[in-house]
């Protein structure tokens, strides 16, 4: 159904020598999710909820833009024509970093950015942002932190590692705002 709706050629013309020579030498999809069991189909990873392997998803073919990948929870997939909705499931294997960020509240105190960087560093998870704010009053900081992870476990990994760290209150995965 999704390739038919994407590519509506049928399948005996898809088969020409010209379209068979493509096939040949196309290289392997390096998209970290399968649509009706094909996986070089173009797609990209909704920002307002930013999926990750291992979550469950949900596709939205666009206009234009091919499949926009969700999870099935997205607030802003029940704005969505359900009709333009399609099964997706990660691949077995799926290769690649996914950004997420986290949001840490804690104590403001001296080390707490080295002893964050550390965890990652431990873990193997390559920090792309972090950035931090005070909160005077209380003596306290939100830390930001962006990572790019390779399976939602890694994630979950990380962030109770994170709350073992003295000073730290709350670590938790950090979602987009609602538009």
């Amino acid at each position: 159904r999704v390739m038919r709706i994407l590519a509506p050629q049928t399948i005996e013309e898809s088969r020409s020598p010209i379209t068979a020579f493509f096939n040949r030498i196309r290289s392997k999809s390096t998209s970290p999710v399968l649509i009706d069991g094909e996986g070089d189909v173009l797609t990209s990873f909704a920002r307002c909820c930013s999926p990750l392997p291992g979550e469950p998803v949900i596709g939205f073919i666009t206009r234009g833009h091919g499949i926009s990948i969700h999870r099935v929870d997205c607030k802003q997939l029940l704005h969505l024509d359900k009709d333009r909705r399609v099964p997706v499931q990660w691949q077995d294997t799926p290769s690649g970093r996914h950004s997420s960020e986290v949001e840490i509240l804690c104590t403001n105190q001296m080390g707490m950015l080295a002893d964050l960087g550390a965890v990652c560093k431990s873990q193997q998870i390559n920090v792309n942002r972090m950035e931090a704010h005070t909160i005077e009053e209380d003596n306290k900081a939100i830390i930001i932190i962006e990572v790019g992870i390779s399976h939602v476990e890694q994630l979950n990994t990380l962030l109770k590692s994170v709350q073992y760290i003295e000073g730290v209150i709350y670590a938790r995965r950090k979602r987009a705002e609602p538009n």
